[in-house]
């Protein structure tokens, strides 16, 4: 699947703090995706929902900050560097190491989610694509006749 990007008119209009239906949509789009990269690596559901919390608390105040190099993905590797810092600044608040899931251990996994071409790092970037793939697909499958969808 090529680079899916998100809407820079949804970034644009999740700059301005204002509007909170850009900022809605947002969070719906990404807070499942950012879930389902942190909850692999943190033991506690409590705990995942809490980095969860904070790489949104980031996002909101370092979005009107983010510089958009008009390259697809950016945004995307952008979300995913404040996931790796979150998760890191969880182990170390935790003094603790993340559960073994079979892969990596969590500095080796942090290692390849900071770089764009390994391997863990693409399927994180496969399954964006299919994640925000799929929910833009929802929002507009009632604008269709059912045959035609």
């Amino acid at each position: 699947m090529a680079d899916l990007p998100t809407s820079k008119s949804l970034l644009a209009k999740a700059r301005d703090r204002s509007d909170q239906a850009a900022w809605r949509r947002l969070m719906e789009l990404y807070s499942p995706l950012i879930e389902k990269w942190v909850r692999p690596h943190v033991a506690q559901r409590a705990d995942a929902e809490d980095v969860v919390q904070e790489v949104l608390t980031t996002l909101v105040r370092e979005l009107p900050r983010f510089d958009h190099n008009q390259r697809p993905g950016a945004f995307r590797a952008w979300l995913r560097l404040i996931t790796v810092h979150r998760l890191r600044a969880y182990w170390e608040r935790r003094d603790s190491r993340p559960p073994a899931t079979g892969g990596p251990d969590g500095q080796e996994a942090l290692a390849q989610l900071a770089d764009p071409a390994s391997a863990l790092c693409r399927s994180w970037d496969e399954e964006h694509d299919r994640h925000v793939t799929k929910r833009l697909l929802a929002s507009i499958r009632l604008e269709f006749q059912p045959a035609i969808w």
